[in-house]
């Protein structure tokens, strides 16, 4: 401590005074409101987000400002500025000055607590934690942890999406950690800054997330890294107690795999990773993972809304459903033999076909129907099933740190002896009159035993149990789920991988999804409020890929995530511009570059920070160019009606300006066109639901076009612009 006042003093002394300037104890005793002038060593930098810490030898502050931005770790500043009290958080904001007098100085050392300690005049310093130990596994994203040490809880909070421990492992062994102290809401925060303020006692530290790859229906390999020389061993077992014997090879190494075979299809196995380095252990997270399973492993892309056929590349066709997604799920339900699982967020039979008598029904006749629902949502579909059926609601939203059930997925005979039984129905569909007939939705289908047994191992989490009826003290929701489902997947040669939200940090393969991008992103999503995903969108448009995302409306949108995306993809972004919610969650990546990496990603996750922290909530990431495809057809047509919301330098027409009008529609005899002001129609089409073209005009385009000839049914218009725009309208016909 004395080394650090001198070397403080001395940093201090070259300081320019300002008036009535203060140490920083005697500043934070003056309250919110007050203007302080204080000096004092940056303990923080980019790594904490917009945010920076600082403190002298009397006490810590947080300092909250762009002014603040490019201060670094090692600063000496003077900071003259506002006090604000911030959920609970001290902070200088605003600043109305910054002096930074030199740099690279010694940080503060460190103060020792125990995290009952913590108190206010801590706050803003440097702190440190010996022995403390994760209460979470898996890899950190962006929120708070809990973490216990000396037989007392605390909780560190990873402060910004670009830290660099977002997505790095979490410590499964005690650590020391240091950071500022923060506060939020009442609660004390230590805020790490990186990988340098989890230190390990041990020799030996695991430097990645363990990697499954060779999925066979035998068995797989697992991968780790170390950073110094280690054995290469595994605990293993087919329930979480790793009862089978351990796997132990020869020698030391860096980089470490392990072979599991003479495994059965679709089975699931638990495996536990570590290295021994000079009789340290480093211990992985325990991992779950599915051999893969001997079904047809088929997919199907069900909208419904229309596609466009033109750009099908002839791999797999996305499947309209006009008004009838609900009769495909009964008629999935009426296929069941042996069990029905599912989890909704909604269920209203209220001018829909009948989907809680075709689940009675199935009870009926033996099959075990379960179900998982939102307890604040009148999900009356589900409430009305037989009494025998089990099901369980999830929390209230006023449960603490809770949000909403909000998946969408059905598991149908998960178990079965025949292994072209199993379903996986899923997407961003709600059971409801909107969320079938109007609101433009998508529902994906895959017949795999092992991704059923792995949507069913969340399900009995959140239903508390295995069997028929629920067991509320053993049922797990939100925050409180584990990481306890295999993530990777060879369905039908196809690669897939499986999130669950909040516990397996779905938001950070999001971003990957992203960054993996090679040549073209195409997003359909009722929301973005998450600036990183805003962010990373921004930055492969500028780096040259192609962008194109469609959003449901402004006020589903955070104002800098939807201002960074006009302000960058000009007419590549867009409102939606058909009736009711365009309630997608999906986005495909270079979708037509089978050299790459083609891949949809698609669930009932939007991308928001409740569904990443608070909701249940589902993801599919599935790497295969014809349902990439089959998704773009649907894409297509939708962000063609869309909106344009910001116009490049070109000065082309907004689309509020090109967009034509049908009237009336529904028609039964004839349909009139309206165009706006300098528009010219250069080719319009008619198209039926099999994407055969039924009416073609070439030059001469009517006002009124006669429907009397066409069969009842839903058609597409295909409206081509003389300039080379697209507009496209649903016509009903009746």
């Amino acid at each position: 401590m004395r080394r650090y006042i001198l070397t403080l003093g001395l940093a201090i002394a070259g300081m320019l005074h300002l008036c009535a300037q203060q140490d920083i104890a005697s500043a934070r005793a003056m309250g919110n409101g007050s203007t302080v002038t204080v000096s004092g060593i940056i303990s923080s930098g980019s790594e904490l987000g917009i945010i920076r810490f600082m403190q002298d030898h009397t006490a810590g502050i947080a300092l909250y400002s762009s002014e603040v931005s490019s201060l670094i770790r090692g600063d000496s500043v003077t900071i003259n500025g506002v006090l604000k009290e911030y959920n609970s958080l001290l902070e200088i904001d605003p600043i109305h000055s910054v002096t930074i007098h030199s740099s690279g100085h010694t940080l503060p050392e460190p103060v020792e607590l125990t995290p009952g300690a913590f108190e206010e005049k801590y706050e803003g310093m440097l702190v440190r934690v010996e022995q403390a130990t994760m209460g979470a596994s898996g890899i950190f994203q962006r929120e708070a942890y809990g973490f216990s040490a000396s037989g007392e809880s605390g909780q560190l909070y990873i402060n910004d999406p670009y830290s660099p421990l977002i997505g790095t492992p979490i410590p499964t062994e005690p650590v020391s950690l240091t950071g500022p102290l923060g506060a939020y809401t009442g609660t004390y925060q230590l805020l790490p800054r990186d990988q340098e303020d989890l230190v390990s006692y041990s020799s030996i530290r695991i430097t990645d997330v363990p990697a499954i790859s060779k999925l066979s229906t035998t068995g797989f390999a697992i991968g780790w890294t170390t950073d110094v020389a280690g054995t290469t061993e595994a605990f293993t077992g087919l329930t979480p107690d790793l009862e089978l014997d351990p796997v132990k090879l020869s020698g030391t190494t860096t980089s470490h795999s392990v072979e599991i075979a003479d495994r059965s299809p679709a089975e699931i196995f638990y495996i536990q990773p570590f290295s021994v380095h000079e009789g340290d252990t480093a211990k992985a997270a325990l991992q779950t993972t599915i051999t893969v399973s001997e079904s047809g492993g088929t997919f199907r892309a069900l909208f419904n809304q229309p596609s466009d056929p033109s750009v099908s590349l002839g791999l797999m066709e996305a499947e309209y459903f006009p008004d009838d997604l609900d009769d495909e799920l009964i008629a999935y339900i009426d296929q069941a033999n042996e069990s029905i699982d599912l989890a909704l967020y909604n269920l209203n039979n209220s001018g829909i076909s009948d989907i809680t008598a075709a689940l009675n029904h199935a009870h009926s006749r033996g099959v075990v129907v379960r179900a998982v629902y939102d307890g604040d949502v009148n999900a009356v579909g589900i409430q009305t099933l037989q009494s025998g059926i089990g099901k369980i609601a999830s929390p209230r939203s006023d449960y603490p740190h809770y949000g909403i059930m909000h998946n969408k997925f059905v598991i149908i005979d998960a178990n079965s002896a025949d292994p072209l039984n199993p379903i996986v129905w899923t997407g961003s569909t709600n059971l409801s009159y909107n969320q079938i007939n109007i609101d433009p939705n998508n529902v994906i289908v895959i017949q795999d035993q092992s991704l059923a047994k792995a949507f069913q191992l969340e399900f009995n989490e959140m239903f508390g149990s295995s069997g028929p009826q629920p067991d509320p003290s053993h049922a797990r929701f939100g925050p409180d789920k584990t990481d306890n489902t295999p993530h990777e997947f060879l369905i039908g040669g196809k690669r897939v991988e499986c999130y669950f939200s909040p516990s397996d940090g779905t938001h950070h393969q999001i971003l990957n999804t992203i960054q993996s991008s090679d040549h073209s992103i195409h997003v359909a999503t009722m929301l973005i409020t998450k600036q990183d995903i805003g962010d990373a969108l921004v930055s492969k448009n500028e780096a040259g890929r192609e962008v194109q995302v469609l959003i449901n409306d402004y006020d589903q949108y955070g104002e800098p995530v939807l201002n960074a995306l006009k302000a960058s993809l000009g007419e590549d972004v867009r409102l939606n511009g058909e009736p009711g919610i365009m309630h997608h969650k999906y986005m495909m990546v270079d979708q037509s570059l089978s050299e790459s990496d083609p891949v949809l990603l698609t669930g009932s996750h939007n991308w928001s920070s409740s569904a990443q922290l608070r909701n249940d909530e589902n993801t599919l990431i599935v790497h295969d160019q014809g349902v990439a495809n089959a998704y773009y057809q649907e894409f297509v047509l939708r962000f063609g009606d869309g909106e344009i919301i910001a116009s490049d330098d070109n000065n082309k027409l907004p689309l509020s300006d090109l967009r034509i009008s049908v009237y009336p529609n529904p028609a039964s005899e004839w349909i009139h066109i309206t165009t706006g002001p300098g528009v010219e129609i250069q080719t319009l089409s008619l198209i039926d639901p099999a994407g055969r073209e039924v009416k073609r005009y070439l030059e001469s385009i009517p006002a009124d076009i006669h429907l009397g000839q066409l069969s009842e049914g839903i058609y597409l218009m295909q409206v081509t612009l003389t300039g080379g725009n697209h507009i496209y309208r649903k016509i009903v016909v009746y």
